[in-house]
């Protein structure tokens, strides 16, 4: 960090104007002593007295805004906050949203009309995920009655199967049958043609045909030995994921393979609910690659084959159970920084140059740490109460914050499923988010960024608040 940096990090984060106030007022010297003119005088003093206040008044007010025109710019503003998120009679964010209720897929275009129903069984469905083109939903599902299920769920995550529903030829495709493991985190190839699970929380992971419903990659491993999920290094036609501890590159059908680093780890183990995956996290171009060894965060470069430690494991109790003391959100549209979610920092927030090494905090966040498809803006919360939901912008590190709360999910705080899954809370054109009140059961909403204002989507209740993603 250089010097000018670190002296603008050393300013106040709430700079007072100082202004000098002079009394502007004359003091009576002279006593008065008849009586009867007492009142009278006195009521010609209180009006000179307000004349004279409020000439005084517009002076100061003049003057202040004035100063606030020549206050020294710092590295973070902060507008005043909005008492509360305001009505909105229409969504500035443009695009077409699948949500789950009542187990059910939906459809619904982010103004609110044309809403439909896409699906129409005995199964609840979850962490839906949408090809690339639009045209497929995959999803995992499980049964709505309860004596038909092989597990409850609440730790471990419910049993489940793996379906395709095509949106044109309305069709649903079972790619795996429901059965006593949990198939999660559907997430789809470049070209639509594949789609990865997650199998038993990692001991497992499959990579599936859609069109032919046959594996073309079974990963095999155990509880001694977890496996990540399959992920595509982007502007390849490789996948990579983690087997027997071994960060690796291969074709599709897992040939040609090669050892990137060793000793990765492939989860996080939760002390409560169901184990974190830890796959591999690409940037756009497919040079660097994120992933963790013995909890401590590492920086690739795929091309160089160099690696970096950007930030090690704390050897505190909480972290025993590989808890990484940091995250990767995202990098710049020119992949020379990476934005970071680092608890080790005071600032948590924290960008690295990636040529130099060099870190800098910028902001403290809490939960559910998001980089905007644009690359422009990071979405957090605040960091005491975690209520209301704050916008980084990166081009000038300006904050806004937004009073409200939306629900987020459970694993949020450590960075959750969705930082290497689904950026899918942002709207495709970065103007809003997704959000929700009372877990779903007052409806769904999004949030304009730009001016804290609040369109109401969806009133129905029961809207499941894992399950709602934008259309590509």
């Amino acid at each position: 960090m250089d010097a000018e940096s670190t002296n603008i990090d050393q300013r106040p984060l709430h700079p007072q104007a100082e202004h000098a106030t002079q009394n502007k007022f004359s003091i009576l010297k002279n006593k008065l002593f008849i009586p009867l003119n007492i009142l009278f005088i006195v009521l010609i003093v209180a009006g000179a007295g307000v004349s004279l206040f409020l000439s005084f008044q517009n002076r100061t007010t003049s003057k202040e805004k004035q100063t606030e025109k020549i206050r020294p710019t710092e590295s973070y503003s902060y507008p005043t906050p909005l008492p509360q998120l305001k009505a909105s009679n229409s969504s500035d964010a443009k695009g077409k949203i699948a949500f789950v209720s009542e187990g059910e897929i939906w459809t619904i275009n982010s103004d609110g009309t044309n809403k439909k129903q896409i699906t129409n069984d005995e199964n609840n469905k979850f962490h839906i995920s949408i090809s690339s083109d639009g045209k497929k939903i995959a999803y995992g599902f499980y049964p709505k009655d309860e004596k038909k299920r092989t597990n409850e769920g609440y730790y471990v995550g419910y049993n489940s199967g793996l379906a395709i529903h095509n949106l044109d030829l309305k069709e649903t495709k079972t790619l795996i049958p429901y059965s006593p493991i949990q198939n999660h985190y559907p997430l789809w190839s470049h070209d639509n043609k594949y789609v990865s699970v997650w199998v038993g929380n990692g001991i497992g992971s499959r990579l599936i045909d859609v069109s032919s419903g046959s594996d073309i990659l079974n990963l095999k491993g155990s509880e001694n030995n977890y496996v990540s999920p399959i992920v595509w290094v982007p502007k390849t036609d490789k996948v990579n994921f983690i087997e027997n501890k071994n960060l690796i590159i291969s074709n599709i059908d897992g040939s040609n393979k090669q050892i990137l680093a060793t000793e990765v780890d492939s989860l996080r183990k939760v002390h409560e609910g169901p184990n974190v995956p830890q796959p591999p996290v690409w940037s756009q171009s497919g040079r660097y690659v994120a992933f963790y060894k013995s909890g401590d965060l590492h920086l690739m470069d795929a091309i160089n084959k160099t690696d970096v430690i950007v930030e090690k494991r704390s050897k505190d109790e909480m972290f025993s159970q590989n808890y990484p003391q940091a995250y990767p959100v995202g990098l710049s549209s020119d992949e020379a920084k990476l934005y970071l979610f680092d608890s080790a920092k005071e600032k948590d927030t924290v960008v690295l140059d990636i040529k130099t090494g060099q870190m800098q905090e910028i902001a403290k966040l809490g939960q559910s740490l998001i980089m905007s498809p644009d690359k422009e803006n990071l979405l957090g919360r605040t960091y005491d109460t975690g209520q209301e939901i704050v916008v980084i912008n990166l081009k000038d590190n300006s904050r806004r914050e937004c009073n409200g709360s939306f629900d987020y999910s459970y694993y949020s705080w450590a960075g959750g499923t969705g930082y290497a899954f689904r950026y899918d809370t942002w709207s495709p054109d970065s103007k809003g988010i997704l959000g929700y009140k009372d877990h779903g059961d007052q409806g769904l909403n999004i949030l304009n960024v730009r001016d804290c204002s609040i369109f109401n989507l969806i009133t129905a209740k029961n809207i499941d608040s894992g399950n709602a993603i934008w259309f590509p």
